[in-house]
């Protein structure tokens, strides 16, 4: 998303939706929770569902650290472009 307020709307309006079966918790990840979710432990995972995973080291960069999202509670059917259709409205992913 290009701004904070673009993020902070996303919240305020997303969290708790469902997308299909599943409501998700919608909140921003602060810089540091990002850099220990990035860690090893988790980088390191193997995908035991099939399909892709998205990983955050892969989104989050300097420019959007500030303004990232994390979305617990997807359905395990979710997918990329799921996602990218739950959050349109809130400006360019």
């Amino acid at each position: 998303m290009k701004t904070a307020e673009d993020v902070e709307g996303a919240v305020k309006d997303l969290n708790k939706k469902y997308i299909g079966e599943r409501y998700v918790d919608l909140s921003v990840i602060a810089y540091a929770d990002y850099r220990a979710f990035n860690s090893e432990k988790y980088t390191q995972s193997k995908n035991k569902f099939g399909g892709s995973t998205c990983k955050l080291f892969q989104e989050v960069n300097p420019d959007n650290q500030e303004r990232s999202l994390v979305l617990r509670g997807l359905p395990y059917s979710a997918t990329k472009d799921s996602v990218l259709e739950f959050v349109k409205d809130f400006g360019n992913v």
